[in-house]
This record gives structure tokens, C-alpha cells and sequence, in this order.
């Protein structure tokens, strides 16, 4: 979102503002720049605050840090505020648009330290590559449960402590991201790993379509004093 030059303000402090440009157009420069950026924090605060109250935050360094404005400058009077995305996070755009998310993963309770409210343990995350059944290949007749077997018998006896990708369909574990959880499920007279599921991929997050730019932006818009603004900015800038 961007804001331009703003000039939202009453009919005498309009035409005072027009005069101020004529009479100095270096300083009218500055302080519109001034304002926008003004603005823009105000903004920025506002986005951090929607966040904050209605969505799910686990951390709200994450949220402050995300969250940036690009600042007005005397050539290019905008001011740009919005979230930054990396490879990893998607800029809260499915809360803002409604569409649907990108990623197909989704983490669990185990890989968030046992509470909805957790951060996906730095363990449980997917970063870095892990093996998976496609690495046994060579598993009698190449059969996905066969596959599956082998890959767990061979981490168990290892003692394999890091996680595991399990990617066969159908084979009655959710594709997904697990490790080994210590001890053994009695099936018969047969002893099996247990295991436990960090993140499933055969499911997409469903995310609750929020607006927070838009209500942060008219929040802001509803309770500012523009021509506050102005006589401050000019203030600064001619020094008073």
C-alpha cells in the first residue's frame, strides 16, 4: 500500500498549505515528505496492531520485523508500507486476499512443543534435506509399504534421532515430515518403531480471510488529524 501527497484537511488550512507552497517550494517539498512518512509509521503501527489482535501471533518480533515502510523522499513523495515475504512465509497475502495458500504443509502439535499457541520447533522444520522412501527403492519389489519398512527398521537401528520424510500415498502414513518417538507398538508377536508425524503435506492450511492492511490503513485514516500533521511538519522544517 502507498500513500502520495495527502492534502485531506480543512478549506483554510488548504489554502494556507497552497500559499506555503508557492512562497517556498524546497520547504513544502520537506514537509510533505515529512508527513507521508509520518503517515506511514502510523500505518505500520496500526498493520502490527490488526496482526497482533486478530490473528494467531507466536511471535510478535516476527510480526514488528515484517512489517517495513519504505520512506517518502523530497523526489518521489510515497511512502510504501506493507509486509515482506521470503521463501518461507507468505506475507500474511492469504488472510489479505483470500486466496488459497501456497504451501501444503501443515505442522503438528509434537513439532509445536505440544500447544497450538507454540513455534514450530527449529528440529521440526523443513530446512535442509532429509531422506525419505524414495532412498530405498531397492526394497523388496519396491513396494511402498516395503519401502516405508525398511526405511524405519534402518533408522531405528541407528538410532536415527533427526527427522524423516515419509512420501508414499496410500500406504496408511500421511505423507508427511517424522521422526522415530522412541519405544515400540506391539502388533502380534511383532514389535514396530513408534513414530511420531512433525508435518503432514497432503493437507493445505486453511486461512481466515482478514483485510489487515485495509482495516489498518481506515483505522488510521478514521482518527488522524491531517492538519496536525502538516503544521508539525512545517514546524520541523523551518526549525520552530
Amino acid at each position: 500500500m502507498a500513500f502520495g501527497p495527502i492534502f485531506d484537511i480543512k478549506l483554510t488550512g488548504l489554502k494556507a498549505l497552497f500559499d506555503f507552497a508557492k512562497r517556498a517550494p524546497a520547504d513544502f517539498k520537506k514537509a510533505q515528505m515529512t508527513v507521508l512518512n509520518d503517515l506511514g509509521f502510523m500505518v505500520r503501527r496500526s498493520v502490527i496492531g490488526t496482526i497482533s489482535q486478530k490473528m494467531k501471533v507466536r511471535n510478535r518480533a516476527f510480526v514488528s520485523s515484517r512489517v517495513q515502510v519504505t520512506k517518502s523522499t523530497i523526489n518521489h513523495p510515497t511512502v510504501k508500507i506493507g509486509s515482506v515475504a521470503t521463501n518461507r512465509f507468505s506475507a500474511w497475502l492469504e488472510q489479505e486476499t483470500g486466496r488459497e495458500p501456497a504451501r501444503n504443509r501443515i505442522a503438528s502439535l509434537i513439532a509445536r512443543g505440544g500447544t497450538e499457541a507454540g513455534q514450530i520447533k527449529k528440529t521440526a522444520r523443513m530446512q535442509g534435506e532429509f531422506p525419505s522412501t524414495k532412498d530405498f527403492q531397492d526394497a523388496r519389489g519396491g513396494d511402498p509399504g516395503n519401502r516405508i519398512a525398511m526405511m524405519i527398521r534402518t533408522f531405528d537401528e541407528a538410532h536415527r534421532k533427526e527427522p524423516f520424510i515419509i512420501d508414499e500415498k496410500n500406504s496408511g502414513f500421511p505423507p508427511g515430515l517424522y521422526k522415530l518417538k522412541g519405544g515400540y507398538k506391539t502388533v502380534g508377536t511383532m514389535k514396530y518403531p513408534r513414530l511420531a508425524l512433525l508435518q503432514t503435506f497432503d493437507k493445505k492450511p486453511k486461512a481466515k480471510r482478514l483485510p489487515w492492511m485495509r482495516e489498518a490503513k481506515d483505522l488510521v485514516l478514521q482518527h488522524v488529524n491531517l492538519q496536525v500533521l502538516w503544521d508539525n511538519a512545517i514546524k520541523r522544517v523551518l526549525g520552530r
